[in-house]
């Protein structure tokens, strides 16, 4: 049986930052298997020039496994993470404009040990 790979979406909570302001930015995964629970869920995201994890981060994830983003940083990530066959989770944190103009992040592509990897996610602000 073949197992589908995660799927990873991505959104800022807003259209636009203002120069050193915060604006939540929300990862969330999916698991398309209606059958296989996904394990060993990871993803990396190097935010674009111009944007760092804010301080405080307010990093919050229902993923499991160990979500990271330290203050000041350019790079949020999940590893380890678990997703019951159908269900979603989200990793979120709050980033913060050190430049201003529009921003284009993607993210890595989302992994899991048993679907492989699966796509990016892309997000402006």
């Amino acid at each position: 049986m073949a197992v589908d790979p995660p799927t990873l979406a991505k959104a800022f909570g807003a259209t636009s930052i203002p120069l050193n302001g915060s604006i939540r930015l929300t990862f969330t995964i999916s698991n398309p298997d209606t059958n296989v629970t996904l394990t060993g869920i990871a993803f990396t995201d190097n935010l674009p020039a111009g944007l760092v994890v804010a301080n405080p981060s307010g990093l919050s994830s229902t993923c499991g496994g160990t979500a990271t983003a330290v203050e000041g940083s350019s790079s949020v990530s999940l590893s380890g993470g678990t997703l019951a066959a159908g269900a979603t989770c989200a990793v979120s944190v709050d980033t913060q404009g050190t430049t201003v103009g529009m921003k284009i992040n993607t993210t890595g592509n989302v992994t899991s040990a048993e679907g492989g990897a699966g796509e990016t996610a892309s997000a402006s602000i």
